[in-house]
């Protein structure tokens, strides 16, 4: 059974991206979208409380052979863009799909990473030019409850150092907010002060060799600055330079 867009379909845009000069600003986005023959226009994706957070995601509408295109910012770069392919599809025809873009993609590039799920599903990783690109094949499932999940193709392509800082700010946020700021004072305000400021300094420390020493000095400054009561800023140290150094491609 046919699907659309075909693999290969799919794996020629992939190399056009990848080898073509990464945008960074909105306007060198939108020209490049046009130049891929993307959806210019998206709309931005919200929280599940209504807020837009910093690092944005928008969602483009679909074409007529093309579904909806994902894309993301992160402090006001362009990082990458996602999308699902062959939802709805038969399962046969998506899995079939889904193997034949795995094959075509590590024909051109080598893989980084493979792994493979117990239901049946896999991921796995390239890393053409300065690019990064992750394909999960999410196989179809039952034992979630009604209704059955149906199996679906992500695919992700980024600027592989944009998308690198985007996790680690995000692993660091994680810490602060379920280790290291009271409960109490956990609102909007708090969490843009933090997540503008005080997560990157606390990165930029950690790229640059910084260890527990100046990790705990970094959070004892953001917590006068901010306001807060004294708390555990010790466990959050030892947390944060644990999970850095245990992250993914650390």
């Amino acid at each position: 059974m046919m699907v659309r867009p075909e693999p290969g379909r799919v794996v020629e845009r992939i190399s056009e991206m990848v080898g073509s000069p990464w945008p960074t600003s909105e306007h060198e986005r939108q020209s490049w979208f046009a130049q891929l023959g993307l959806s210019l226009d998206g709309a931005p994706v919200a929280d599940q409380d209504g807020r837009v957070p910093r690092a944005m995601q928008f969602i483009g509408p679909p074409s007529e052979d093309w579904p909806e295109t994902g894309w993301h910012l992160h402090r006001g770069q362009f990082v990458g863009v996602h999308w699902f392919l062959w939802a709805g599809e038969d399962e046969d025809a998506t899995r079939a799909a889904a193997e034949s873009l795995r094959t075509q993609l590590s024909a051109r590039w080598p893989a980084i990473d493979e792994l493979l799920s117990p239901t049946g599903g896999f991921t796995t990783l390239w890393h053409p030019a300065d690019s990064r690109i992750d394909l999960y094949y999410h196989a179809p499932r039952n034992d979630l409850g009604p209704p059955a999940m149906p199996g679906v193709v992500q695919l992700h392509v980024d600027h592989r150092a944009r998308a690198d800082a985007a996790e680690a700010e995000a692993l660091i946020g994680d810490v602060l907010v379920q280790h290291w700021v009271p409960d109490a004072v956990l609102d909007t305000t708090w969490a843009a002060e933090v997540n503008d400021t005080w997560v990157g300094r606390l990165v930029d420390s950690l790229r640059a060799g910084g260890g527990r020493t100046e990790i705990l000095a970094e959070l004892r400054r953001a917590r006068h600055r901010i306001g807060l009561p004294d708390g555990s800023d010790e466990n959050a140290a030892d947390l944060i330079i644990s999970r850095w150094r245990t992250r993914p491609g650390g």
